[in-house]
């Protein structure tokens, strides 16, 4: 654009600015231009930081800002008793960006499922089911209309480099879901870019819009929200938002022309994940977006038919019309491949709030609301139902901004503690404790201290009741459970049969285990009594003169039912 005509436009902005009343300061002849719904307080100021750019909010809460610079991130709404600032997703140039707001006080909310972009650029490259525009990632699904001029084509149709325009839902991470995909768009710079009543139609092709004549071509796009419409369909009074380029004198060649206020319904993309379903009240949940259906809505898309159809966390993208009272009513509902997936955890709770409705499971932070769904292990009703430890199910969905809403939660029976570790001896009883109720099993060397209780079972040769029927070199096998703490407590004792070998049991080997009435040889226990003859070497001695680890040569009785009875050791 020449010098000259930058001159012309930034005169005709000023005029329009005097002539149609706006509150808006003359913007500059190029940027992105965000219209939004502003709830909770009326009469708002706003602004873009950094800029001396402000307009005023309409009695329903309307407002429109033209000419925001490219990478824009905030806008600050103040008023009587608001002083908020939103944080948004950067524009880009020649952006048309539409959303809708809650402030209360200090604090402003976007409503992300509602957040629409249209805007063009060059095509940086094309993966499908995604394309890059302008650096900014835009999602194609099935529901997406490509198309060059009236021609559908196809994604892959489209080139690197290729002048495309983009409509759709933005998302919270920057990228578009797009409705619309148009190739092959012209790359003339619009110049002029104003917002103001259409004052005459002089015929199809020419309208007066603040005063100033605008001229439509068969390329100029109308729309209203998200339909495109047409020159017939306007009428003075409309405001509408003109994008085009100066030609003669102050004439506007429009490229697009969007409504922005008037008496008739308004066209509007709602995406998100569905978070709600009455089908007798015939309302959906998207956020917190409640959405109207009714027989004549179309329901299309990944498996379904209608409204019944549809399922807690479906990915939805819907066109519905904004009626006079604000409120939304579903023309089309398309489900998509789930870019918001529902989310499952199990595990104890770790944190509770019930002041901000939030419990923490697995290291994710939930949401709980009037449409979450209690149930389990005594029945909860509520989160002051639950407490911190308990173990619960939580199916939640992903929502736009990223937090989770938990769907269904149900606390779980708290699982029995899992039995203690299994463990089984094998060796010789080397030491008894009656009054500790203990024995040790193995060898002297090497040997561990296993306790008994009233659960502990005996069985075996002799049939042996209790600790005290077993002795000191008895060959036992035990089965026993683990404390925390290490220690040991034997559920079966077993003791082995003695060697019965016909008239004349034998061992020779070294001496493991010495009682007080008895002797361990290479496995095989003995008895002794006064009758045993014991020889160390060469000389007579005692049982108590005999050490463990000595060699032994043992000669016995076998007796029924008993250990034999040695009648002779000679030990080295």
């Amino acid at each position: 654009m020449t010098a000259q005509l930058k001159s012309l436009c930034a005169s005709l902005l000023l005029l329009l600015a005097a002539c149609a009343g706006s509150s808006q300061s003359a913007p500059p002849a190029s940027g992105a231009t965000i219209e939004g719904t502003v709830t909770g307080a009326n009469a708002l100021t706003v602004a873009v930081p950094g800029t001396a750019l402000t307009t005023t909010s309409s009695a329903s809460g309307s407002f429109v800002l033209i000419g925001v610079p490219a990478g824009t991130k905030a806008l600050r709404f103040s008023g009587a008793s608001t002083d908020a600032t939103l944080q948004i997703t950067a524009t880009v140039a020649s952006e048309d960006r539409v959303l809708a707001v809650t402030v209360s006080g200090h604090d402003a909310q976007e409503e992300h499922e509602q957040t629409g972009s249209e805007f063009h650029g060059k095509v940086d490259a094309v993966t499908p089911p995604t394309l890059s525009v302008a650096g900014r990632v835009v999602t194609t699904n099935a529901s997406t209309r490509i198309h060059r001029g009236d021609t559908a084509i196809a994604l892959a149709d489209i080139k690197a480099g290729d002048l495309v325009e983009v409509r759709g839902a933005l998302q919270t991470d920057g990228s578009v879901l797009a409705a619309d995909v148009e190739d092959g768009v012209s790359d003339t710079e619009d110049g002029v870019v104003f917002a103001a009543a259409l004052t005459a139609i002089t015929d199809a092709t020419h309208l007066s819009v603040g005063g100033i004549p605008v001229v439509l071509s068969a390329t100029t796009k109308i729309l209203r929200g998200d339909a495109t419409i047409t020159e017939a369909d306007l009428k003075v009074g409309d405001r509408l938002l003109v994008r085009g380029s100066l030609t003669s004198g102050v004439t506007v060649a429009a490229s697009s022309i969007r409504v922005l206020e008037s008496d008739h319904d308004v066209e509007v993309h709602v995406a998100g994940p569905l978070a709600a379903l009455s089908l007798t009240g015939g309302t959906l949940q998207i956020g917190s977006t409640t959405i109207a259906f009714d027989n004549a809505t179309k329901v299309d898309g990944d498996g379904v038919s209608s409204v019944a159809d549809l399922k807690l966390g479906d990915a939805l993208l819907v066109e519905a019309s904004r009626l006079a009272d604000g409120s939304l009513l579903a023309l089309e509902i398309h489900r998509l491949k789930n870019t918001l997936p529902g989310v499952e955890v199990h595990g104890a709770i770790t944190a509770l709030s019930l002041d901000a409705q939030t419990l923490a499971v697995a290291g994710k932070t939930f949401s709980v609301n009037t449409k979450t769904e209690f149930g389990g292990t005594g029945d909860p009703k509520s989160l002051a139902d639950l407490k911190v430890g308990d173990p619960v199910g939580i199916a939640a969905l992903a929502q736009a901004d990223g937090t989770l809403l938990a769907i269904e939660i149900h606390r779980l029976q708290t699982a029995p503690p899992p039995p203690p570790p299994g463990i089984e001896l094998h060796g010789l009883v080397t030491a008894i404790s009656l009054d500790a109720q203990t024995f040790a099993v193995g060898n002297t060397a090497s040997s561990k201290t296993v306790a008994v209780n009233a659960s502990t079972v005996f069985s075996g040769s002799g049939g042996p009741k209790s600790l005290a029927d077993l002795h000191l070199g008895d060959a036992i096998s035990i089965k026993a459970t683990a404390a925390a703490d290490g220690s040991l407590t034997a559920t079966l004792i077993v003791r082995a049969s003695p060697s019965t070998e016909p008239g004349n049991p034998e061992a020779k080997g070294a001496i493991q285990a010495i009682g007080t009435d008895g002797i361990t040889v290479a496995g095989v226990r003995f008895a002794v009594d006064a009758t045993t003859m014991i020889h160390l070497g060469d000389h007579a001695a005692t049982l108590a003169d005999l050490k463990v680890g000595q060699t032994a040569e043992v000669h016995g009785t076998a007796r029924a039912n008993l250990p034999p009875l040695a009648t002779s050791i000679q030990a080295q």
